[in-house]
């Protein structure tokens, strides 16, 4: 245990699974509230992926980003599993995404022309309201 507290590159790993997990509890944080922020979801994950991946890359000086790209797949499957085309719908409907302000930036696009949520919000939608 002695050695332990007194290597440096222990209290490094430390530092790392500290900055590594933040972004996880931030969204966490963001999502347990009774405000209705549904609509907030894939932005906030997509968000917190990009957190990682910089807390990563910093620390890690991951320069063929491997470790990255192991925990984006973890973080990816199970953001897939928990997807559902009401999510989907929800973030396709929510106006904040359609903002002028917020497409001013050329690597933003509106939810509506992004190939998986146009999907989900298709699947949805029809299943709701184009029953014969």
């Amino acid at each position: 245990m002695k050695r332990l507290v007194i290597d440096d590159d222990w209290w490094d790993r430390v530092e790392l699974l500290l900055e590594f997990t933040k972004p996880i509890m931030d969204l966490l944080r963001m999502f347990d509230t009774n405000i209705p922020n549904l609509g907030e979801m894939s932005e906030g994950i997509d968000s917190m992926i990009e957190k990682i991946g910089v807390v990563i890359n910093a620390k890690e000086n991951d320069l063929d980003e491997f470790f990255y790209r192991e925990v984006k797949e973890i973080l990816t499957k199970r953001w897939n599993k928990m997807t559902t085309p009401l999510h989907l719908l929800a973030y396709a409907m929510n106006p904040k995404y359609y903002a002028a302000e917020l497409l001013s930036d050329p690597t933003r696009t509106t939810p509506s022309k992004d190939p998986e949520v146009s999907q989900g919000f298709e699947k949805d939608f029809q299943k709701d309201f184009c029953r014969s």
